[in-house]
């Protein structure tokens, strides 16, 4: 996937679904803006999606592909603990 995270509007059904759907061992390959001093300088001021480092999981209601959040795979990928329990395999 490239560049597509920060537009599904329900991140931990989309893993849940992608877990089902994976043999075992299988993966998913992502590619997503970086949350570095550069990527929020470029997203914050060049590019037509929000950065927003403070908000949640999920988008707000919007069109398909409208209404993106850049930071999304960051706060995600960041909380690491509850990114894991939220897509366990139990």
């Amino acid at each position: 996937m490239f560049d597509v995270l920060h537009h599904i509007p329900h991140p931990r059904e989309f893993f849940k679904e992608a877990l089902r759907c994976l043999k075992v061992g299988g993966q998913i390959g992502m590619i997503e803006p970086a949350n570095t001093l550069w990527g929020r300088f470029i997203y914050k001021n060049f590019h037509h999606e929000g950065f927003d480092t403070k908000a949640g999981w999920k988008l707000s209601a919007g069109g398909p592909l409208s209404n993106g959040n850049g930071a999304i795979p960051w706060i995600i990928f960041r909380e690491t603990e509850k990114f894991s329990k939220a897509n366990s395999r139990h």
